[in-house]
């Protein structure tokens, strides 16, 4: 949720956070500002004020109603609710072939370090990008030193 009004916008944040913690399919109302930045949070300056995260057993609905704005679901679908901080959540990663170390296994990763990570592999320079080169499944360390 991104709040668009300066004047006051703390307040707005705060009640907020009040309306939407009392509902039954919310456990959490993150605000962004105010929690530890983690390497799932990314850029701070295109985060959101605030976001929601459903209960297990609810995600939100594809629109938006005041009093249906997240439903009852088996299984997650494709749709946002979830902590980014949750292993459940993570993404999977593979990587094969020329230029690729045989059976690296990364800890974590962000998706923002794909594009660097792949222009490196095609000889390209990506300047000022917000990720890293994933030098440690690079086989040519020749080529990932040449792209920090």
């Amino acid at each position: 949720m991104y709040v668009k009004d300066k004047p006051g916008k703390e307040a707005v944040v705060e009640r907020i956070k009040e309306l939407f913690s009392t509902r039954k399919e919310i456990v959490e109302v993150v605000d962004y500002q105010a929690r530890a930045k983690g390497p799932a949070m990314g850029n701070p300056e295109y985060a959101p004020d605030l976001f929601l995260v459903a209960k297990p057993g609810f995600v939100f609905a594809d629109e938006w109603k005041v009093d249906s704005f997240a439903i009852k679901s088996s299984q997650p679908y494709g749709v946002h609710g979830f902590h980014p901080d949750d292993p459940k959540m993570f993404g999977c990663f593979m990587a094969s072939g020329y230029g690729i170390k045989r059976g690296v296994k990364l800890d974590r990763m962000q998706i923002i370090d794909l594009a660097p990570t792949i222009a490196t592999l095609l000889g390209l320079e990506l300047p000022d990008v917000d990720g890293r080169v994933l030098k440690e499944i690079l086989s040519d360390l020749n080529v990932a030193e040449s792209n920090p």
